[in-house]
């Protein structure tokens, strides 16, 4: 869900060499302004105090104004990125005030002749949106890898491609590992120095022991050639779309490899083939990217009107009246049901058993929750490139601003949630916890629990004060973490490649 293809420049390997704060930062993009250039100004620090300074100051409370003006032509997708991003926040955090009980939410309307509100296509995306929202991040990440290449090939600057691509495999694997690693070791050390206490996973008997078993659950979850399974990271769950991530991109950047100097037409067509090869034998991820870098080639093609591709796809692309209808049934697929309980729960949902039936045998036997999930990701971030109307959404400012904080936001939120989280939502008494070692925090202020499931008054009011606070970390995640991992995927690259 992080893509650095088309962010600045490398910072001088002196930097690094001389131990400068400014080795941790990267440079401002040249299209930055507003707070984000303005961040960047004040990231150029020379002393230390400086820094953590603007580690620790809020974005709202730096200098400069979000005026966006210069913004990249597909900031749009950022401010996407950012909203799915908060989707998944939300559903995990109503699941974590229900005791773990997604049930009622994740059930389609009309499942045993239960009809509840939030059980309503499109009103229950926005409880439980968070699992399209991952197939979103996988089209979206296949779209920014290929675009820089895919610009060139259009060019024919093969070498300059090649080049693009060669460094984007090289830097990819760091920029998506090395922040998860950062987070998720200092949330484990937090239950050993500080003596935080979590519910699961259970801690080891000693420190020594943890780091241990943290580094032998990274290997194993880091490896991306598993030919099946779940990748789970145990100290940081939600980080399980990271190898996927990771795989998918290779995938990505190998077809632009293998794809080079055919034709664009073919391109097109071998690559949509192979994204539906992948969805059918049962790689939902790989198809959305590949998705994604096909996406990508239409919408550089669409904007240049090029002869090269049919005019009946052109017309599509431009139609307003087809990309909305995409959007509303790429929202709709997005309400699949998607409950432990297996494919049954989809054959008894009115409307829902007609697409259960529609699914190849490789998702009805297996990991039937994802199958049209993905297609809704797909769908969604289609409709999204070619409809102006969403591009001024999405790079609106709490959008943009959701999108510079998404990756961060998203590694961090797990952690602030079975620590803080949990203790405020037994406080409230929305969900007592049961470990004798936390009983204590149960009911302390206990808060009304009116409303509809998942939109509780107490539910909000933890909201009120979560929220900030979840956001708060991730921005400094951001600075502290995010950003001088991809400075050094990039300075790496530049060490060890040839002149």
């Amino acid at each position: 869900m992080t893509d650095d293809s088309e962010k600045g420049v490398l910072v001088g390997g002196h930097d690094l060499e001389t131990g400068s704060v400014n080795a941790l930062l990267p440079p401002p993009p040249p299209s930055a302004t507003g707070v984000q250039a303005a961040s960047h100004t004040h990231a150029r620090a020379r002393t230390w105090p400086e820094y953590f300074h603007y580690i620790l100051t809020p974005e709202i409370l730096q200098r400069g104004s979000g005026s966006g003006h210069g913004r990249r032509s597909t900031a749009y997708l950022d401010g996407l990125r950012g909203v799915a991003a908060f989707l998944v926040y939300f559903g995990h955090h109503v699941l974590g005030a229900h005791g773990g009980d997604n049930r009622p939410i994740e059930h389609g309307y009309g499942y045993k002749g239960e009809y509840r509100f939030i059980n309503l296509p499109y009103v229950r995306t926005i409880f439980s949106g968070g699992h399209f929202s991952v197939a979103i991040f996988f089209v979206i990440s296949g779209f920014v890898l290929a675009r820089k290449p895919l610009t060139l090939m259009h060019a024919r600057e093969y070498d300059a491609a090649s080049i693009n691509i060669g460094s984007g495999m090289f830097r990819r694997g760091v920029r998506l590992f090395m922040p998860v690693i950062v987070c998720s070791f200092i949330y484990m050390s937090t239950w050993h120095i500080f003596g935080v206490k979590v519910g699961w996973p259970e801690p080891k008997s000693s420190y020594a022991a943890e780091i241990r078993a943290f580094f032998s659950d990274f290997l194993g979850w880091s490896f991306v050639l598993r030919d099946r399974g779940f990748p789970i990271f145990a100290y940081n769950f939600p980080a399980w779309s990271l190898p996927v991530e990771y795989q998918g991109s290779m995938v990505t950047f190998a077809l632009l490899i293998a794809f080079a100097r055919i034709k664009i037409r073919a391109r097109l067509i071998l690559s949509t083939i192979l994204s539906v090869y992948f969805l059918h034998m049962g790689n939902w991820a790989c198809f959305c990217f590949i998705w994604g870098q096909t996406l990508a080639e239409l919408d550089l093609l669409v904007r240049a009107k090029s002869q090269a591709i049919p005019r009946w796809v052109t017309n599509l692309a431009t139609s307003s009246f087809f990309c909305n209808l995409l959007l509303l049934f790429g929202l709709f697929l997005g309400g699949q049901p998607h409950t432990p309980e297996g494919i049954q729960v989809m054959d008894t949902t009115p409307v829902w058993s007609f697409f259960a039936k529609l699914m190849p045998t490789t998702y009805r036997e297996g990991e039937f929750n994802v199958y049209w999930l993905s297609w809704a990701g797909v769908c969604v971030t289609t409709a999204v490139v070619f409809l102006p109307w969403t591009h001024n959404l999405f790079n609106g400012p709490m959008c943009q601003y959701l999108g510079r904080v998404s990756f961060s936001f998203y590694l961090t939120h797990g952690p602030i949630l079975w620590t803080l989280g949990a203790r405020l939502y037994a406080a409230t008494g929305s969900n007592p916890l049961h470990d004798p070692d936390l009983t204590m925090y149960n009911d302390l202020f206990p808060l009304p629990q009116w409303g509809p499931y998942g939109a509780e008054l107490g539910f909000w009011i933890c909201q009120a004060f979560l929220i900030p606070f979840s956001l708060f970390w991730a921005e400094v995640t951001m600075r502290a973490v995010d950003e001088p991992s991809v400075t050094l995927a990039q300075a790496l690259f530049r060490k060890v490649a040839g002149k």
